[in-house]
C-alpha cells in the first residue's frame, strides 16, 4: 500500500512526463520526388508537431549545390517548400533537413540523375518532333502559336526548366522525353534562338 505522499508524488512526475512530452515536438522531413533529373522542380516538406512552429530548410544537393531556404510557420502541422535542382546537378545523392523551433529536425534523402552532354543537331530533330507545334524557332522552321523562342533567346538552364518542369500552358516532357533527349533540346535551343 503506498502512502499519500509517494502516490502525490509519483502522479507530480508523470504529471510532469506528460507536460513534457507535450512541448517536446517532432519533425519527419520528405523530399519528393525522391528521384529526381537535374533541373527538376522538388518539393521539400514536413510534418511537424506542435503545429505553427518556426521552420527552416536546407538542400544540399550532390556536388557543391547547397541551398537554404526561406523560414515559414508551420500551419496545421505541415510545411513546404518548392525548389529547382540546378540544371547542371550531378549525379548523386542529396539531402533536405528541415529544422523547426521547438519541434527538433529531420532530414530526407534523394536521388539526382545528372543530365549527359547535349548534341544540338540532334536537339533540333527532339525539337522539330515535340516543341515545333508550339513554338516558333527559325532555325527550325517552325511558327507555333506559344512562346516565340527567337524572341526569348532562353538561357540553357531556362530551357531544361521549362522541358523537364512546364509552365503555364506547357506541360512537362520529363516523361515523353530521356533525359538525353532534354539535354539535346535544351543545348539546341541557346544554341541557335534569335540568330
Amino acid at each position: 500500500m503506498r502512502t499519500p505522499g509517494v502516490l502525490l508524488a509519483t502522479l507530480a512526475v508523470l504529471a510532469l512526463a506528460a507536460g513534457a512530452a507535450a512541448t517536446t515536438g517532432a519533425v519527419r522531413a520528405r523530399v519528393a520526388p525522391s528521384k529526381a533529373l537535374a533541373g527538376e522542380r522538388i518539393t521539400v516538406s514536413a510534418r511537424v508537431v506542435p503545429p505553427g512552429a518556426r521552420c527552416t530548410a536546407t538542400v544540399a544537393g550532390p556536388g557543391a549545390t547547397r541551398a537554404r531556404l526561406p523560414g515559414k510557420r508551420a500551419t496545421k502541422g505541415t510545411v513546404s517548400w518548392p525548389w529547382t535542382l540546378p540544371a547542371n546537378a550531378e549525379s548523386g545523392l542529396g539531402t533536405a533537413a528541415v529544422t523547426c523551433a521547438k519541434a527538433g529536425s529531420s532530414e530526407a534523402r534523394f536521388a539526382v540523375r545528372a543530365l549527359p552532354a547535349g548534341d544540338p543537331v540532334a536537339g533540333k530533330t527532339v525539337f522539330v518532333l515535340n516543341c515545333g507545334g508550339c513554338h516558333t524557332l527559325a532555325d527550325a522552321g517552325t511558327t507555333g502559336t506559344s512562346v516565340d523562342l527567337d524572341e526569348k533567346k532562353p538561357a540553357y538552364e531556362t530551357a531544361v526548366d521549362r522541358v523537364v518542369n512546364g509552365k503555364g500552358l506547357m506541360p512537362s516532357f520529363k516523361t515523353r522525353l530521356t533525359p538525353q533527349q532534354i539535354a539535346d533540346v535544351a543545348t539546341y535551343v541557346p544554341t541557335v534562338a534569335g540568330k
